[in-house]
């Protein structure tokens, strides 16, 4: 996975994307469980060393969200199970919103350029 990411991160497509949203069942986040903790040490050095907008994850089955420089580099919305997420790009703009099943809205965000 570390190989691929590089060349991915490498690649002329990613360079030229106006957002850069990572997907990961397992969010990046601290907590000293090992899946986690590998991830940060083996594939977040090269997620940061270049422009991440968002990372989407799921496996909790909790809502979170950590905001740029909480955690990693760039935010991070962990999804739920009993929740929806939906996101809108443009080349300018990136709306997230998340929202539970009962329509309660847990999250909005925009994300410029």
């Amino acid at each position: 996975q570390k190989e691929w990411l590089a060349r991915e991160l490498e690649s002329p497509e990613f360079r030229a994307a106006s957002f850069r949203v990572v997907l990961s069942h397992i969010p990046f986040g601290k907590g000293g469980w090992y899946g986690s903790e590998r991830l940060r040490k083996q594939l977040l050095p090269l997620l940061e060393s270049v422009r991440i907008d968002l990372m989407l994850s799921g496996h909790n089955h909790a809502f979170g969200f950590m905001d740029k420089g909480k955690v990693t580099a760039f935010p991070i919305i962990v999804n739920s199970n009993s929740s929806v997420l939906t996101m809108f790009g443009s080349e300018d703009l990136l709306k997230v919103q998340v929202k539970q099943i009962d329509g309660k809205v847990l999250l909005e965000k925009e994300f410029s350029k």
